[in-house]
């Protein structure tokens, strides 16, 4: 039997008397900091993985798994034959041409600038269409309807379907003063409004793209894009490779990954804030817990004369006290941890907590990697405090000696 071990266990359990009593409570009190910033950090770790799990599953139903652009320039020409030969590869789901560009939206007496999306059919099965619309439908081709974002609709207080007050779409004729004469303009009736994330929504609006062409005075075949969505996405890797052996000198193409590289580079970034932020006021919490064992080795001094007599050396000595933090850290960590994870499960299933002014569920996504993370973070930290303490209960024992 290891007698540290079993004398600092004694410690944690023992009532003793009024003096004691007071010690367990400051104890107490500060493994209770410790359960809370433990449960804490595993909370606002599994919060931003929901996020991160949430704006990827955005980014497959409002983006392509490929994409293929021009080396140069903002339009390249796509000829049929070519289209078709990518329409006929069974790895590809869906191929769809698009044409963007941004454009000056005026509706009634407000205006502002977003990007416009010139689609066809197969694109609105590349996003999902369904899915995202909210309200209205999308127009068929030719037609000269518009489907916008929830906060542009918002922002321009759009009303569908008004043939009274349609929303014009001008672009610059590219030559002459400034003025009216200077921009090329149509017409679009709003059909449809969309909702996904705010950055998306006031940024982006879609036309059919025969109307995007006859806007910006395009020929046929010229697209700004062609976004590529495949029938098993695990294949992302060996499906563009093929594409990329094909395709001509001035065009490159480019995955999801890549197109969405800063937001993706952003959540990761948070969450290493977060973690360390976390982690850091773990550390303030477990002062207390240090200056709870050190109130502890000043009221023990008549136990170590007794425990020195029976022939404890002072490494006996500093272990108890070791063991003594190291297990009221553990106990108030893991405590923190079990509570946190079933705040996360109970959010899961009954998902009680909404998005602030929206009905979305707040995402949280329980990972073994999140648990495994906090569960090292409280046992170093835990290492790391009572080897703190051990050294002060070693130079006390010192100098009392």
């Amino acid at each position: 039997m290891n007698v540290s071990r079993y004398i600092a266990g004694k410690y944690l359990r023992r009532r003793g008397d009024k003096q004691a009593s007071v010690i367990r409570i400051i104890s107490f009190i500060a493994s209770l900091g410790v359960m809370v910033t433990a449960m804490a950090l595993i909370i606002v770790l599994s919060g931003f993985s929901g996020l991160r799990d949430f704006n990827l599953k955005l980014m497959d139903q409002t983006g392509p798994d490929l994409r293929i652009l021009p080396r140069e320039g903002k339009f390249f020409h796509m000829d049929s034959a070519r289209l078709d030969e990518w329409h006929n590869m069974k790895a590809l789901q869906i191929t769809a041409p698009v044409i963007e560009e941004k454009v000056y939206v005026r509706y009634g007496d407000k205006q502002t600038v977003a990007v416009m999306r010139g689609v066809d059919s197969l694109y609105r099965r590349l996003i999902h269409a369904d899915s995202i619309l909210i309200t209205g439908g999308w127009p068929e081709a030719g037609e000269p309807g518009l489907v916008l974002g929830n906060a542009l609709a918002d922002k321009l207080s759009v009303r569908l379907n008004d043939f009274r007050f349609p929303v014009e779409l001008m672009v610059p004729s590219g030559g002459g003063m400034l003025g009216a004469a200077s921009f090329r303009r149509e017409s679009f009736v709003p059909t449809g409004i969309y909702q996904n994330t705010l950055d998306f929504e006031q940024k982006y609006l879609f036309v059919p793209i025969d109307r995007a062409r006859k806007l910006l005075h395009l020929p046929p075949g010229k697209v700004s894009y062609i976004d590529i969505d495949l029938r098993d996405p695990e294949r992302l890797a060996e499906v563009k490779a093929q594409i990329r052996k094909k395709l001509p000198g001035r065009l490159r193409i480019s995955d999801k990954y890549e197109m969405n590289r800063s937001l993706l580079k952003m959540l990761n970034s948070e969450n290493l804030i977060t973690y360390v932020v976390g982690t850091f006021i773990m550390l303030i919490a477990l002062f207390n817990v240090l200056g709870t064992i050190i109130m502890m080795i000043l009221y023990k001094k008549k136990d170590r004369y007794i425990l020195q007599a029976l022939g404890m050396d002072e490494r006996g000595i500093k272990n108890i006290f070791f063991h003594y933090g190291f297990r009221m850290i553990l106990q108030g960590g893991f405590a923190g941890l079990l509570l946190g994870v079933t705040v996360i499960w109970l959010q899961k299933h009954f998902e009680w907590v909404k998005v602030p002014g929206t009905m979305l569920v707040y995402p949280v996504a329980l990972r073994w990697e999140n648990i495994l993370l906090v569960m090292l973070t409280v046992v170093l930290l835990a290492l790391l405090v009572s080897w703190v303490a051990s050294r002060f209960a070693g130079r006390y024992h010192r100098r009392q000696v």
